[in-house]
């Protein structure tokens, strides 16, 4: 014989929803979803508490300018970028990986398998682009944070909008450009875990896009928009200078309360409907 529970579920699990699927809840913080759960939505962002980890690829090293124009040096360009994303994300309570902090940084392949391996709350790779183009682009990736890759990417062209342009379709599945060690892009931002974005800034060997970055203190508010749109996506609000720090938000212990048992479900189903019309609109069937 088969009884039929009735639960009530917090708000919050419901902002976090897909339709159409069954599926199970967490019980601590950390925790993969475990419990199966019928007639439910499915939770698809994540577990109870956040990583406070961001990956942040600065492109190229001293070795491999990378493109160049007008004076410029992309690897330039990305370090002075990538480290005020840096300085901008830590105040917000998170840590950071970096390939590099200078010049000189390790192999590509090396830092992304470090990247992997922390699990981070999302990653980002900066880059300029060369090419006669102009303004900003990024590539999500193709695995199965292929979504989740277009929402942190969607983002952070949102908050580039404020000192740049657009360029057409800006948001685009990751190419495949060619490392020394003839990887690809793609399998690279593929391999960790969690969503990433691989950002072109602009175009260096276009004058018209250049003049937006041509000072360090301009290419510092790459970074700052970037880590605002990174923010963002994980749902932390953002702080201006001197207001204080605030951590990412941590979700608690899912309590879930049995308020009765039945051996029939049309029982069970007119006990949750009592429930729901007495202002408890989160009460299901298990």
């Amino acid at each position: 014989m088969k009884n039929y529970w009735i639960f009530s579920v917090p708000l919050w699990a419901r902002e976090h929803e897909s339709v159409n699927t069954r599926v199970a809840y967490a019980t601590k913080p950390g925790t993969k979803l475990v419990y199966s759960v019928i007639e439910y939505k499915k939770i698809t962002k994540g577990v109870l508490q956040m990583n406070k980890t961001i990956v942040i690829e600065i492109g190229h090293r001293a070795n491999d300018a990378g493109t160049v124009g007008g004076g410029l040096r992309e690897t330039d360009l990305a370090l002075a970028a990538g480290l005020e994303f840096k300085r901008q994300v830590e105040r917000h309570g998170f840590t950071t990986i970096l390939n590099r902090i200078e010049w000189a940084g390790e192999p590509l392949t090396e830092f992304y398998k470090k990247a992997a391996n922390a699990s981070p709350a999302a990653g980002i790779a900066f880059h300029w682009n060369a090419g006669g183009g102009n303004g900003f682009e990024c590539y999500t990736q193709t695995n199965g944070m292929h979504l989740r890759s277009i929402e942190l990417s969607s983002a952070i062209a949102d908050e580039m909008k404020a000192i740049t342009v657009m360029r057409p379709n800006p948001v685009r599945n990751c190419n495949t450009h060619p490392t020394p060690n003839g990887q690809n892009y793609t399998s690279l931002i593929n391999s960790v875990p969690a969503p990433f974005s691989y950002c072109e800034m602009g175009f260096i060997d276009n004058a018209t896009d250049r003049v937006r970055f041509d000072t360090i203190e301009k290419q510092k508010r790459y970074g700052v928009c970037a880590a605002k749109g990174v923010l963002k996506y994980l749902g932390v609000s953002w702080i201006e200078e001197g207001e204080g720090v605030q951590s990412p938000p941590a979700k608690s212990i899912l309590y879930r309360v049995q308020v009765g048992a039945f051996a029939d479900k049309s029982n069970a189903e007119k006990f949750r409907d009592e429930l729901r019309g007495k202002g408890y609109p989160d009460a299901f069937i298990v």
